[in-house]
C-alpha cells in the first residue's frame, strides 16, 4: 500500500511538467498565429451578421 502511494506521489509531479511544458509550447505557437486568427474573425464577423 505504501510502495502505491510513493509512487502515485512521484506521478503527479511528472504529470504537472508535462502539462506545463504543452500549455508553454500551445502558448508559443499561438503567439506567432495570432494576427493570422485576428484577420479569420474580422473575415467572419461580417458573414454572420444579419
Amino acid at each position: 500500500v505504501f510502495n502505491e502511494a510513493r509512487h502515485g506521489k512521484s506521478l503527479w509531479k511528472t504529470f504537472l511538467l508535462i502539462v506545463m511544458i504543452a500549455f508553454l509550447g500551445e502558448t508559443l505557437l499561438s503567439r506567432g498565429s495570432g494576427e493570422v486568427l485576428k484577420k479569420i474573425k474580422v473575415g467572419g464577423s461580417k458573414g454572420t451578421k444579419k
